[in-house]
C-alpha cells in the first residue's frame, strides 16, 4: 500500500515520524496539517473564513528522495523519510526549508483548565503593566490531551521576517532575536510571519507562542495545539501576501495612517513595531487584520494551560 495518496486539492502522507495533509487554497496558498493521527478531522477557525468555490488543482511527483507537491506558483518537497520540507516558486528559487532531519515535532501535554468555586479567593493586585485578578488555589482539571508543537526552519543568510504582533520591545526585524508571544497589556500577539524572501505565514492557533532565532535555535514553539496547522502564502510582493490574508480572513485590514480610526486590536497591532512609510502599511495590514479576526471569538489560551510552569508564568 503506498503510504500517500492525493485528491484534487489534497496530499496525504504517512510513515513513522507522523502524518500530513497538504491543502491547496489558492494557487500561491497551501494549507499544512501535520498530527500524530492518520485522520484529520474538520474543525471550526477562528481565523480562516476562506471557503473557495473552486479549489486549485494540485500535481504531485516523485523521486528517490522527495515528494513534489505543486501548484502553478509553487511546491513543497516532501522528504519521504524524516518529511522535511522545502519550499521553492514555480521556477524552483528556494523560500524556505526545514532542517533535513525534520523540523515538526508533537509533545504529548495536558489541557488544564482552571475552576472557580464560591470558596475560592480573589484578588486585585495593582502591577506596572495594569491591573490583575487573581485567584488562589482554584481546582485545576484536566480538559483534554493535546500537544506542545516544534516548527524549525533554516532561514536564509540575510533573509528578514517581520510581524507577529506589537510588543514593547520594539523589534522590527525579528531575525536574531527571542520574542515570547501572548496577549496582554501593551502586548498584542498576531499569529503571522512575512519574509523580504517572498512568502508569508499564518499559524491558525491560539495559544502562547515563542520564536526563537538566536543560539537556541530557529523555530516557533506553540504551548498547546490538537495538531500543527499553518498556512503556506507566496508572493511575492508584501501586497500580495496581504491581499492572501485579507481573503483567508474575509477582512478588509488597515493601511498605513488609518489604524487611528479602527478598532483597539487594530490600532494596538498596526503600529508594527514602529514601522514607517510604505512597510507600514503593510505590516499594519498583516497585524491589524488578524488581530480582529482571532480576537472576535476570543482567545482560548486565556483558558486554557498546560501543566508546564513556563506557561503558567507566561500567561499569569
Amino acid at each position: 500500500m503506498s503510504p500517500f495518496h492525493f485528491s484534487e486539492n489534497n496530499f496525504f502522507l504517512s510513515n513513522t515520524q507522523g502524518h500530513i495533509q497538504i491543502t491547496a487554497y489558492l494557487p500561491g496558498c497551501i494549507r499544512i496539517r501535520y498530527s500524530t493521527k492518520p485522520e484529520f478531522e474538520p474543525h471550526q477557525s477562528f481565523m480562516v473564513q476562506f471557503e473557495p468555490r473552486q479549489f486549485p488543482s494540485l500535481s504531485v511527483t516523485e523521486s528517490p528522495q522527495w515528494y513534489i507537491v505543486s501548484t502553478s506558483d509553487l511546491s513543497i518537497q516532501v522528504d519521504k523519510q524524516t518529511l522535511a520540507f522545502m519550499f521553492t516558486d514555480s521556477s524552483g528559487k528556494l523560500l524556505l526549508k526545514e532542517p533535513d532531519r525534520g523540523g515538526k515535532k508533537l509533545e504529548s501535554v495536558d489541557a488544564v483548565i482552571n475552576i472557580l468555586d464560591t470558596d475560592t479567593e480573589i484578588q486585585m493586585e495593582h502591577t506596572p503593566d495594569g491591573e490583575k485578578i487573581r485567584a488562589q488555589s482554584p481546582i485545576r482539571t484536566v480538559k483534554k490531551a493535546a500537544y506542545q508543537a516544534k516548527l524549525e526552519f533554516k532561514w536564509a543568510e540575510g533573509e528578514a521576517l517581520y510581524g507577529l504582533g506589537s510588543h514593547e520591545e520594539g523589534m522590527f526585524n525579528l531575525r536574531g532575536q527571542c520574542q515570547y508571544l501572548y496577549q496582554q497589556n501593551m502586548k498584542v500577539f498576531i499569529p503571522v510571519l512575512i519574509s523580504t524572501r517572498g512568502y508569508g505565514l499564518v499559524f491558525d492557533q491560539y495559544s502562547p507562542m515563542t520564536f526563537h532565532d538566536d543560539a537556541i535555535g530557529s523555530y516557533l514553539l506553540m504551548e498547546l495545539v490538537d495538531e500543527l496547522d499553518y498556512y503556506f502564502i507566496y508572493g511575492p510582493e508584501f501586497d500580495q501576501i496581504v491581499a492572501t490574508i485579507r481573503t483567508l480572513t474575509r477582512l478588509m485590514v488597515g493601511i498605513a495612517g488609518s489604524t487611528g480610526k479602527g478598532s483597539a486590536p487594530a490600532r494596538a497591532a498596526g503600529s508594527a513595531a514602529g514601522a514607517s512609510g510604505a512597510g507600514a502599511g503593510v505590516l499594519e495590514g498583516i497585524t491589524g487584520g488578524v488581530e480582529a479576526a482571532v480576537s472576535s471569538e476570543g482567545w482560548p489560551s486565556r483558558r486554557f494551560r498546560t501543566g508546564r510552569p513556563s506557561v503558567a508564568r507566561a500567561v499569569a
